[in-house]
C-alpha cells in the first residue's frame, strides 16, 4: 500500500492532493479502505509524583472513503493493481503545525484499511503546515 502526496509542506488554506495505490500481497477481502486529513494538538505534562500525562484534542478531521474499483466481492487478488486520486482543503483559519515544550500540533495523512477476517492496516505520514500570509490591501 502506497499514498503519494503533491508535497508534505503546505500552507493553511491549500490543496493536498494524493494518489492511493494497493497491490495486495496476497487475496484480500476488503471492507472499507479510509484516507484522513487530521490536525491534532498534544498536550504533555508532569503530574503527581513527576509521571507523565498527556492529551489530544483534535482541531481538524476530514476523512475520505475511498471508493475503489472493487469486485462486488470485494475481494482483490495478489497482484491485482488498485489505485486512487483525490484532494484535501487544509483549512484557509487552521492552526500551523507548531511545538514546544509540552504542546504540540501535529498535522497528518491516515491511512486505515479494513480487511475481513485479518488485522487492520494503518499508516500515517507526517505533514508539515506553515501559516497563510496575507498580502496587503
Amino acid at each position: 500500500m502506497d499514498v503519494r502526496v503533491s508535497r508534505r509542506k503546505l500552507d493553511c488554506g491549500e490543496r493536498l492532493d494524493y494518489r492511493l495505490r494497493l497491490r495486495p500481497q496476497g487475496k484480500l477481502s476488503l471492507n472499507a479502505v479510509s484516507l484522513t486529513l487530521h490536525g491534532f494538538e498534544k498536550i504533555t505534562w508532569k503530574g503527581h509524583k513527576n509521571r507523565a500525562h498527556s492529551a489530544t484534542h483534535t482541531l481538524y478531521r476530514r476523512r475520505a472513503f475511498l471508493r475503489l474499483p472493487l469486485p462486488a466481492s470485494r475481494t482483490v487478488d495478489r497482484g491485482d493493481r488498485l489505485s486512487q486520486d483525490g484532494s484535501f482543503e487544509l483549512p484557509a483559519e487552521g492552526p500551523p503545525s507548531f511545538e514546544a515544550s509540552g504542546n504540540k500540533i501535529i498535522w497528518r495523512l491516515e491511512l486505515a484499511v479494513d480487511i475481513a477476517g485479518l488485522p487492520d492496516v494503518e499508516k500515517s505520514w507526517p505533514l508539515t503546515v506553515r501559516p497563510q500570509l496575507r498580502g496587503e490591501g
